[in-house]
């Protein structure tokens, strides 16, 4: 069971915290990154004259990273979140992959058990392709090695032979067919396969070469294997690599189908292509089905002999790994994705191995899982035919029904991780309005996730309606649970006028002051970030800020700004009217303990200009938060994204009391009671000394 949090009942009765709370960088705020990297030496003049400097400055000026230093001793030094990806396994096998079919090897258990896989042959639609998918839809290998009188190397094609040379194919999925360009014809073998998978040597077989017949229009020759070669390790049995390539995969014990290509005479090699595993006719994709029926021997594989007498016709993969359920159309750029069986508990068990294993090596303190919407439901899956899933025989692939029984599979693992590693942290990237509203998040899912990344959660024209839906952080923050709130200047004026220096200075005050409306003591942490997905501590160019060569988390944090202590939430000043949070049909005062049975910490939000008469939303106004030493305000339209508003005439408003306006240099204006706003603009104020 989650820790939840206490809170004492004094004057800020929603704002006191634990007596473990930690030392921040700044005085109001925790700060934190997503994914720094790449760093790089600034090309404009400042006292970090390269990139480890960079990097020293980015540990000194947050309190948390979603991501990693890329050093273990960095990490350790604070609460350091690595990216987990729980649902998904690269199509081309990366680390994950390979420690987890070396455990299988070793304790001798079928790694088919980590996936899930279509029952039927389902064609899926595919409007965009992702270049990652040609792995498996062009039938790519893995690695290619040549051995060139006793010399191994990386093989690059295309590659001139001589007499004797020798081609290794290694493959991560195992295939009976495959194509080459060339002159003549090879002599083709097999590694012979010891007890604990090592090759022992090399055998010859049997191959039925067809000429001028291949998977892709420039097709020399086609070989079709009698036999297929085993799964090996390039582990030998003392424990060494058998063969080096380089790769750390293979490296680390990656299981992959080998053969070994001979050439009797001199040759260019100018293509090996393996049969592709994927069929894709203009926008279908075609994954074949697996019915264990057809399997008669249970190798994972449908011999020839048993593709005659298959009694399910409807399912024609010919290997196991054929059927795994892929997001086809739905990937990221360069991506290629298989789903994760997580229905299966000793999975869970397996699968928390490789996540203690990788964490402890790289100094973390626990990991946040992405994109937790994209799992088995019609944003990732979309069926044209077929869909039923083997390990999930209720289910098809693209629908709700999917979607939730998935979600509450993954909540199960989570729950199952806590449990056997209880001292790391759990952190999901979930950045909808709300964790009650979706159904594909059950509630097992808030009661095992410990920090909550809501990316690119405020931008400057966010808008009033929005602003009082935003209930669902201080309410997560009532169950005890930590949120990096973070903002982008994605919907300000900065995305239009990118090399104006004012411009950007003031979307992001704007950001900051509307995060300091959703801050929590020691409960969230605060980053600000460009208008773009792409994250990292590299330079800025000419597209994502004013100034070219400015590292960017030094370039969009307004580090002076959060340098000045405004203190902590407290209570509105005496008779200003409440901010009430809009859900559903219901419209509870930002005062409230209590939203429709859910616990909330109060934010006491209030309008400061623009109150309505009532309880709705005004078409436009300015919301409030009073800090013991300062005030946090915004002045928003009452919809998101009104271009229009930007250019709304400034108004001046009154403030409870006199305060100094902090700039974004750290400065502060001379003490008024008076502050002018224009439309979507946010400001923080220091109470005046």
């Amino acid at each position: 069971m989650k820790r939840i949090a206490t809170f004492t009942l004094l004057l800020l009765p929603y704002l006191s915290v634990s007596n473990s709370a930690v030392a921040q960088v700044y005085p109001s705020t925790g700060t934190a990154w997503v994914i720094p990297g790449y760093w790089e030496a600034p090309k404009i003049p400042l006292s970090q004259k390269n990139a480890d400097d960079v990097r020293l400055w980015e540990t000194k000026h947050a309190d948390a990273i979603f991501g990693s230093y890329r050093i273990p001793e960095l990490n350790k030094k604070t609460l350091a979140l690595g990216y987990m990806y729980v649902q998904k396994f690269d199509c081309r096998p990366r680390e994950k992959e390979a420690w987890l079919d070396r455990q299988a090897t070793q304790h001798k258990y079928n790694i088919e058990d980590h996936y899930l896989h279509f029952a039927e042959d389902t064609q899926l639609q595919a409007n965009t392709v992702s270049s990652g998918l040609a792995y498996l839809l062009k039938g790519k290998i893995f690695h290619l090695v040549l051995n060139k009188k006793g010399n191994y190397q990386t093989a690059r094609l295309p590659l001139s032979l001589d007499v004797g040379d020798e081609i290794i194919i290694l493959s991560s999925y195992p295939f009976h067919s495959f194509e080459l360009g060339s002159a003549h014809t090879p002599t083709v073998t097999y590694p012979k396969v010891g007890k604990n998978n090592h090759i022992d040597g090399w055998q010859s077989t049997f191959v039925k070469w067809d000429a001028t017949v291949g998977f892709t229009p420039a097709a020399t020759k086609q070989a079709h294997l009698v036999k297929l070669p085993h799964v090996t390790s390039l582990i030998a049995k003392d424990n060494t690599l058998s063969l080096d390539t380089g790769q750390i995969e293979l490296k680390m014990g990656l299981r992959v189908w080998a053969l070994k290509l001979t050439w009797a005479q001199s040759d260019t090699l100018q293509k090996i292509h393996l049969q592709p595993y994927l069929i894709q006719k203009n926008d279908i994709v075609t994954i074949l089905g697996w019915d264990p029926k057809n399997d008669l021997d249970n190798n994972g594989y449908i011999s020839a002999k048993e593709w005659a007498i298959r009694p399910n016709k409807r399912a024609n993969a010919r290997f196991i790994q054929q059927s795994r359920l892929i997001p086809v159309g739905h990937h990221w750029p360069g991506g290629c994705w298989y789903r994760t069986n997580l229905t299966h508990p000793k999975v869970y068990r397996r699968l928390g191995h490789w996540y203690h294993w990788d964490w402890q090596r790289q100094g973390f303190s626990g990991a946040y899982n992405d994109d937790m919407i994209k799992l088995l439901g019609s944003n990732q899956f979309t069926p044209v035919s077929g869909g039923k899933i083997l390990e999930m025989p209720a289910y098809t692939a693209g629908t709700q029904e999917a979607t939730i029984a998935y979600g509450e599979n993954m909540a199960l693992f989570f729950k199952a991780f806590k449990k056997q590693h209880p001292t790391y942290q759990l952190a999901a990237n979930i950045s909808e309005l709300n964790l009650w509203k979706q159904k594909a998040w059950p509630p097992v899912l808030r009661q095992v996730i410990d920090i909550w990344l809501r990316e690119h959660y405020i931008y400057p024209s966010i808008g009033l309606q929005r602003l009082q839906k935003y209930w669902d952080n201080f309410a997560l923050a009532k169950s005890g649970d930590k949120s990096l709130i973070m903002h982008t200047t994605k919907h300000g004026q900065s995305i239009h006028q990118v090399h104006n220096q004012k411009v950007w200075e003031s979307d992001i005050e704007t950001g900051l002051a509307l995060y300091y409306l959703l801050n929590i003591p020691q409960q969230t942490w605060y980053q600000s970030w460009n208008h773009t997905w792409r994250y990292g501590s590299n330079n800025t160019t000419p597209h994502n800020w004013y100034q070219a060569g400015v590292p960017k988390n030094m370039a969009y944090q307004p580090t002076e700004m959060l340098k000045i202590d405004i203190g902590r939430p407290t209570l509105p000043p005496p008779n200003k009217k409440i901010v009430h949070w809009i859900r559903n049909n219901d419209e509870i005062p930002s005062s409230s303990h209590l939203l429709n049975n859910v616990p909330i910490i109060p934010a006491q939000w209030f309008w400061l200009e623009g109150a309505p008469l009532f309880r709705m939303t005004p078409k436009e106004g300015v919301i409030a938060r009073q800090y013991t030493q300062g005030l946090v305000v915004y002045r928003g339209h009452k919809n998101m994204k009104n271009n229009e508003f930007f250019q709304a005439e400034a108004i001046e408003i009154k403030l409870p009391e006199s305060y100094q306006r902090v700039n974004y240099d750290g400065t502060l204006r001379p003490a008024s009671n008076t502050l002018i706003l224009k439309g979507y603009e946010g400001a923080i104020l220091k109470k005046a000394i």
